[in-house]
Order: structure tokens, then C-alpha cells, then sequence
């Protein structure tokens, strides 16, 4: 497979009797169930077997704070386990229902925004974005393209932006109610990278920000009210949020940042940064700020492999999401399409996103031919633990136990 290591000391270990339970498990589950038909539960057992002995083993290199999984099969998720506390100085032990924040999977969800509006006719792919977000032309503009760029563009990362603006500590602070003015503040700061007409993939933060920020514009909506609304609710995700709320406070994993020198008391983690970020992180909302749980972004994939309601988006707009990163042979012809990542593994393509913001590490990726999805979330930044690869690698194991 085409991985980087996981972790020290990687292995795979069975049991045969665990494949046994899991087996009745999965099939009592899918006999439960009265949604779209998906795979024969009895054909994946024992690659979820596998998986949950590759987690266990990663986990137990590096046993700080916490990590949660979650395996979509379909319209299901049909399995998720916890490895470690949610609360390290109070030993809560996390659970699948835990929060965890997700930093740029936040994108995905910005990018399902401009599918929405462009199909009902609100907005079109080669719209400028000076059209609902003049500001913009208050960028470093050497190449006189800021009225010129898209929001195709800007959602495919080929506007020519840098990644961040100038100074950027001065825009990470300020209350989700503020993102707007914090992104406005930033454009004098902000550049181009690159000329757009190069049509040059390079990611972008303060891109997708300026993406939220023009879309509100076009709905004349708040971006985090019109995502709520148009998204989460009609998806189920009612543990999903850009900020804690009744709904989740009690629940979100405290985040921690490793360190490489050992603090007072001999700890290892430090949780201040992490905490202080709950209050806001400035200009990062639509590319940033989400919290949610395993089920809710299950729900999420599920909808991604062709399985939510077309209330949310048609298959065909769908389908075409998908498809305009691929050839007609079935080449891959972009490394990003709206508000995804496309990684082609060795016999299959994975779509999906990772994320990182001070504490957390998320990623969440998926096969639409087989139908199989992978989340992984961890409440430590830093380490070996490498929470990408981890899902990578446990979605290969899914993909080829299908063929």
C-alpha cells in the first residue's frame, strides 16, 4: 500500500472469535436497519478486525490523550471505538460521542455551500468574487487579478493566494460572531502567490475564509446560520457546531499541544493554547472551526458516497462534484476539487480531509466504488501518531477486503 508509517513497531494482529462477535454485530445492525441496502457485513468483519488491532497498537506507541475512530459502510456507521481519556488531568475516559474539534475538514462543508447555491441558480462557479466580497481588492495585487478570480477558484485552491496573510497571529483572535471583520482586516495583509491564469493548485486558508465570506454575501445570510440550517439540521448533525454550545460543551475532548521539553511536574501535554482557541480563532470559521463526533460526521460521508438526501444537494450535482476532478478514463486531473482532497491510493481513489488547529488532529476520507469511509480524530497535537495515515491505511484495509 501507499502509506507512510503509522507509528513505531506497526503490525497486524486477529482473533478469531472477536471476527465471530463482530460478524453478528454488524449483521444485527444492518437487519435493524431500515435505510438504502449496503454491503454484506460478513465480508468486512475481519477487516475491521484488523483495523481496531492496527488502532491499538498505534495508540499504544504513544498513549496520550485520546484517539477516536469510526468506519462508514454506506449508510451506516458500523463501527467506532476510543482509545484513551478525553480529560487527561481528570481521567475521562473518551467515548465515540466525545467532541472533538476538526479543524480544515470545516472546508468540506464551505464547499457543499457553493454546490448548494450554484444549484439553485443563486450563484454561478465563474461568479467574481469582487461581486460579493469587494474587499477583496484591498489585497497585494501585483498581477491586477483580484477582480478577475472566481469562486471556482477559490474553491479548487487555484486563485493564486497565498496560504495565509501577513502577520497572522494578529488574525487567529476575535469570537466566531467576528470572523467577517477579522477577514476584512486581513487583505491588506494578504497576497497573491501566483497569478491565477497559471491555474496552479495551492492551498489556501485565507482563500476558503474569503469563500465564506463571499458566500454570505450572495445569501445575505450569516455564514455559520446558513450552514446550520442548510447542512447540519437536514443531515442529522446535531452535535456539530462552529462554537461550543449547550448542545456539545459538556462533551468536547480538552485539546492538547506535545511538547518536545517537559513542563512543570514533569507533564508532556499542554492544554492552554487549546483551551483559549474555544474562544474564537479569528478569520478561520468556513476553513476552520468546526466541532463534531464521530456519528455526525458519518452522516457526512454517507451523504458524500451518494447515500444522504437530495433535500441537501442532487446525486447528479453530486456526481458531478466528483467527477470534474477525473478524466473520462478515469484519470485524476486535480489534487483538490470543491473543498476536497483526491489522493489516488493503489488500486482506488481516496476523497476526503484532514485537519490540525492547536490540540486536535482529524481526517476523515472515503472510496466512493466500494463504499467505505474512515474518520479518526485525536485530541494531542504533535507526536507519531500520524492520524491521516491511520485512516488511510484503514480505509486500503476496507477497500481490498471488497475486492
Amino acid at each position: 500500500m501507499n502509506s507512510q508509517p503509522l507509528c513505531p513497531n506497526y503490525s497486524i494482529t486477529r482473533t478469531s472469535c472477536r471476527i465471530a462477535l463482530l460478524t453478528v454485530l454488524l449483521f444485527s445492525l444492518l437487519l435493524s436497519s431500515s435505510a438504502t441496502e449496503t454491503q454484506d457485513p460478513t465480508e468486512y468483519a475481519g477487516a475491521i478486525e484488523k483495523v481496531e488491532a492496527m488502532v491499538t497498537e498505534a495508540f499504544a506507541s504513544d498513549p496520550l490523550g485520546s484517539v477516536t475512530m469510526g468506519i462508514v459502510a454506506g449508510d451506516h456507521l458500523v463501527w467506532s471505538k476510543s482509545w484513551g481519556y478525553s480529560d487527561v488531568e481528570n481521567k475521562v475516559k473518551a467515548t465515540p460521542d466525545s467532541v472533538y474539534r476538526i479543524g480544515s475538514i470545516s472546508k468540506q462543508f464551505t464547499g457543499l455551500m457553493l454546490l448548494q447555491l450554484e444549484e439553485q441558480g443563486r450563484v454561478q462557479f465563474d461568479d467574481k468574487v469582487v461581486q460579493y466580497f469587494p474587499p477583496l481588492r484591498k489585497v497585494k495585487d501585483p498581477f491586477s487579478a483580484a477582480d478577475s478570480i472566481t469562486l471556482l477558484q477559490l474553491a479548487t485552491m487555484t486563485s493564486g493566494l497565498a496560504r495565509e496573510p501577513d502577520n497572522l497571529p494578529l488574525f487567529l483572535i476575535g469570537p466566531v460572531s467576528e470572523w467577517e471583520k477579522v477577514v476584512i482586516s486581513a487583505m491588506p495583509k494578504t497576497s497573491f502567490h501566483h497569478n491565477p491564469s497559471d491555474n496552479q493548485f495551492l492551498y489556501s486558508n485565507i482563500g476558503y475564509a474569503i469563500l465564506g465570506a463571499s458566500l454570505e454575501g450572495a445569501v445575505d445570510t450569516p455564514f455559520t446560520e446558513y450552514v446550520t440550517d442548510h447542512i447540519f439540521e437536514p443531515l442529522g448533525m446535531k452535535h456539530t457546531a462552529f462554537e461550543p454550545n449547550s448542545q456539545i460543551e459538556q462533551l468536547i475532548a480538552k485539546g492538547y499541544v506535545r511538547k518536545t521539553k517537559l513542563l512543570s511536574k514533569g507533564r508532556q501535554l499542554d492544554g492552554r493554547t487549546p483551551e483559549e482557541q474555544h474562544l474564537g480563532r479569528g478569520y478561520k470559521v468556513p476553513n476552520g472551526a468546526m466541532y463534531t463526533t464521530i456519528a455526525d460526521l458519518a452522516k457526512f460521508l454517507s451523504f458524500e458516497l451518494g447515500y444522504g438526501p437530495e433535500t441537501v444537494l442532487s446525486k447528479s450535482k453530486m456526481e458531478n462534484h466528483f467527477n470534474r476532478v477525473r478524466s473520462e478514463s478515469g484519470e485524476v486531473i486535480s489534487p483538490y476539487g470543491i473543498g476536497f482532497y483526491v489522493l489516488p491510493r493503489e488500486d482506488y481513489i481516496a476523497y476526503g480531509h484532514g485537519g490540525g488547529v492547536a490540540g486536535y488532529t482529524a481526517a476523515a476520507y472515503f472510496d466512493r466504488e466500494s463504499g467505505f469511509g474512515v474518520i479518526g480524530f485525536r485530541n494531542v497535537q504533535g507526536g507519531p501518531i500520524n492520524i491521516k495515515e491511520v485512516c488511510l491505511r484503514s480505509l486500503d484495509i476496507l477497500v481490498e477486503s471488497g475486492r
